[in-house]
């Protein structure tokens, strides 16, 4: 089985580089998905398609859930998926441990040769830090 990459981008130009890096170690081909950039990130990460393996969709931005579902459907079958957000990345010490945690997951049965979509594994995490770019102040607990 192959490990994809997974990262939905739009307007993610001070950022993208650093999700998409932190993936490179770990997967064997990326996907991105750009929502309608128009602060040049879909034209810098065309760029870097060869030295990181990149594989590019457009898509107008239309829900969180839609986009993802997107990418998992170009995704090829019985893979397994890496998702992260353009402005998240895998730890060193994660990088380092994925792959091989991946390989010793047992193998799926055959019947789940019929699944539609790939293998995901959610990596529970908390996002803590304070982000006025994004989020008003109003949005954070004291």
């Amino acid at each position: 089985m192959r490990i994809f990459g997974h990262i939905l981008t739009q307007n993610g130009m001070p950022d993208v580089l650093r999700a998409v890096e932190s993936l490179y170690s770990v997967c064997d081909e990326i996907f991105v998905l750009d929502g309608g950039s128009v602060d040049g990130t879909l034209e810098f990460l065309k760029d870097r398609v060869a030295i990181y393996n990149l594989k590019i969709f457009e898509k107008p931005f239309g829900t969180i859930q839609n986009q993802r579902q997107f990418l998992l459907e170009q995704t090829p079958k019985n893979n397994w998926v890496v998702t992260v957000d353009q402005d998240e990345m895998l730890s060193k010490d994660l990088q380092k441990e994925l792959r091989t945690i991946i390989h010793n997951i047992r193998e799926p049965e055959l019947e789940d040769e019929k699944r539609k979509n790939p293998y995901v594994i959610k990596i529970p995490y908390f996002t803590l830090f304070k982000d006025i770019k994004h989020h008003s102040t109003e949005d954070y607990i004291e």
